[in-house]
């Protein structure tokens, strides 16, 4: 998914997907070769297939409630809900509500 990216030293707001929802997209926030921070907004019913990304990956459900599907496990996150992958670890991401997420990837010793 090619993602938009938002130039260095430049705030942004990260909106609420209940103040424009016809608006609300996902975005690369950062990528650099340590880390990478991106705003994944997922409408209700949307499966982001099973993958898995090279470093450590913290997730941070800003909206929404989706379905955080591991090997072994099936997690419900919402609003509010934080976990964090270790490097390479297989998953898929169903949402069960429009949803966005702060996805954070650190590449810090991988």
């Amino acid at each position: 998914m090619a993602l938009k990216r938002v130039p260095a030293n430049q705030p942004i707001r990260l909106t609420p997907l209940s103040d424009t929802p016809e608006r609300a997209h996902s975005y690369a926030l950062v990528k650099t070769d340590t880390f990478q921070a991106m705003q994944v907004v997922l409408p209700a019913g949307v499966d982001m297939a099973r993958h898995k990304v090279d470093g450590a990956a913290i997730i941070h459900v800003l909206e929404g409630k989706v379905d955080l599907i591991l090997d072994d496990h099936t997690h419900v996150m919402q609003k509010d809900d934080w976990m964090h992958l270790l490097p390479g670890e297989p998953h898929e991401v169903v949402a069960q509500e429009n949803s966005m997420l702060l996805v954070t990837v650190l590449f810090i010793g991988t």
